[in-house]
């Protein structure tokens, strides 16, 4: 049975929490030709949830129904917000007709449960969409961020990051040894940025892929984000869609105040879970900071 996370909008924390999170709510409209323009009506979700053992890592694969394609996917972890569980991976695969996630289950008395969630539109909704990707390199203190851009005139539809070894097929052992501090559309709407960290040395790199559509073919999309700001403490916060609209595609990234995506503070944070709801309106996520902000963003699309 899917674990469906309450959708109340209000941060949620653990009994541990003391902090109280600081959140700023920005939301963009842009205004695109609505010719052959994606519409959500009649997505289909589906999912499937991973028991990952203690002190272990686990993950796998959602597949669309045949004949769809993949719009918003992620992963969630059973345990809510802690300080315990870390995402590795949460990327489109199979050329857009699945999704992989992966993570780690730092607890060591408890098993966790990893559910992995994609919405899926008929394939003739969403049209063809340009596929790339790259691969970061690490630096000196084991930390990655990189960018995909689109081409001029497209716009990002979905994207995704994972911590793979070069040549090797995902795998989620390599969540023992790295981490996701952020994976998300850019505010501007014209690709997908990633960044995180190797906690132990290793030959894994954090490759990126932004799923592109010319920018009439998307149509128009209201861009929500939100911040938040708990210093040393896991958090946890939904973000709702508009009235109308349902979730297109789901991310979240560590920043300093008043800035974009910081590679610094990809060295000093990590996704828990980040997730589109199940009722797809809106879209969940749980972080860890050690200082500054993390940022949930969310396109959106009417359904009509």
């Amino acid at each position: 049975m899917v674990r469906r996370p309450h959708r109340s909008r209000r941060p949620l924390r653990s009994r541990a929490l003391l902090g109280v999170i600081a959140a700023v709510l920005m939301v963009f409209s842009v205004s695109l030709p609505a010719a052959a323009a994606i519409t959500m009506k009649g997505a289909v979700l589906k999912a499937k949830v991973i028991t990952i053992g203690a002190a272990s890592a686990g993950g796998g694969k959602v597949t669309c129904p045949k004949g769809y394609k993949v719009t918003s996917g992620g992963a969630f972890f059973s345990v809510g917000v802690s300080t315990s569980t870390f995402l590795s991976a949460s990327i489109p695969v199979s050329k857009g007709k699945a999704w992989y996630a992966a993570g780690l289950n730092a607890e060591s008395l408890q098993t966790a449960d990893l559910t992995i969630v994609v919405w899926c539109l008929p394939a003739a909704r969403i049209g063809d969409v340009i596929t790339l990707q790259t691969t970061a390199g690490i630096d000196s203190a084991r930390g990655s961020a990189v960018k995909v851009n689109c081409p001029v005139g497209y716009r990002i539809v979905t994207g995704g990051a994972i911590w793979q070894i070069p040549g090797d097929p995902p795998s989620p052992s390599v969540a023992t040894v790295t981490v996701l501090a952020g994976t998300s559309p850019t505010l501007q709407g014209d690709g997908w940025w990633a960044g995180g960290r190797q906690v132990s040395p290793s030959t894994a790199r954090l490759r990126v892929v932004a799923l592109c559509r010319p920018k009439a073919a998307v149509g128009k999309l209201t861009m929500v984000t939100q911040n938040i700001t708990e210093v040393n403490q896991a958090s946890g916060i939904y973000l709702a869609c508009p009235a109308g609209q349902r979730v297109l595609s789901v991310g979240g990234y560590p920043h300093l105040p008043g800035q974009g995506p910081d590679l610094d503070q990809a060295k000093k944070s990590s996704l828990r879970s980040m997730t589109p709801t199940t009722d797809g309106k809106g879209a969940y996520l749980a972080a860890y900071n050690i200082r500054d902000e993390m940022a949930i963003v969310i396109q959106c699309r009417p359904l009509t």
